[in-house]
């Protein structure tokens, strides 16, 4: 069937998931929240975090972002692998994302 998606190529993101990043990322860019930005980010997350892949990387996240990825890998299990080069996650968003490593095996950054 040509409609049918391939399993490996699904967004296993929600809609909460999307929000909490989305909300994140504009506290770490000082950026007001707004539905045309949220749109756009949507649209970088349906192209960049499919399949057992989530590709974050140079999109402008901090320790906030960081944070927000933490809590969103430790409820989900569809992904192992994560992509953050190229953001400013400085000290504290490294420690989030360490202690996102020590608790879950499955994620190879």
């Amino acid at each position: 069937n040509i409609l049918a998606v391939d399993p490996n190529d699904r967004v296993h993101l929600t809609q909460q998931d999307v929000r909490i990043l989305y909300e994140a990322k504009s506290l770490d860019q000082n950026l007001k929240p707004t539905w045309e930005r949220e749109v756009r980010f949507m649209g970088v997350l349906s192209s960049s975090c499919r399949g057992q892949v989530m590709s974050l990387k140079e999109n402008g996240l901090g320790k906030t972002s960081a944070e927000a990825v933490t809590h969103v890998l430790s409820q989900n299990t569809h992904y192992s692998v994560l992509d953050l080069s190229g953001n400013r996650l400085r000290d504290g968003g490294a420690a989030a994302i360490a202690q996102l490593l020590e608790s879950l095996s499955l994620i190879h950054i």
